[in-house]
């Protein structure tokens, strides 16, 4: 049985857990703080022609903030869909090396619907949709599908 990971995530933060099953335990094994997820509409500065550009001059994966194309939608609405389509690019990175069997996604409704979009169709995925990344593993482990035991 190939690994099982768990992502818990929202708009500010995404870790990452590999599953065990049969030792019912959580391993994390990575986490992105999102900072911008945290801001208001108003801690964004937009250049001349309008678009969107987070305060802070850091980037993650060598992704750029501005210029994101939709002008209708809000700076912290563009910011969260360009953080979580960074997320499902490593998360499709990671099934395309088969790093890992199945997926598990702890994510509030929005960002969940937000994911689902960008993963890979052929990525299982167990959604519980729910905002658990302040939670203990104990806690993340009581909402995951206990079938898991089943996947091979």
């Amino acid at each position: 049985m190939r690994p099982i990971w768990v992502l818990v995530a929202n708009n500010s933060q995404a870790d990452m857990y590999d599953f065990q099953p049969y030792k019912h335990q959580l391993n994390l094994m990575d986490s992105i703080n999102h900072q911008e997820g945290r801001w208001h509409n108003g801690d964004f500065i937009s250049d001349k022609r309008g678009n969107a550009t987070s305060m802070h001059s850091h980037t993650f994966s060598g992704m750029g903030r501005s210029g994101l194309g939709d002008t209708n939608k809000s700076p912290k609405t563009i910011e969260n869909a360009r953080f979580t389509r960074m997320v499902a690019k490593a998360i499709n990175s990671a099934y395309q090396s088969h790093s890992f069997d199945s997926l598990q996604v702890c994510a509030p409704p929005k960002f969940m619907g937000e994911l689902l979009t960008h993963l890979k169709k052929e990525i299982p995925v167990h959604k519980v949709t729910k905002d658990l990344v302040s939670s203990d593993a104990g806690k993340i482990m009581s909402h995951l599908n206990p079938l898991t035991l089943d996947l091979k």
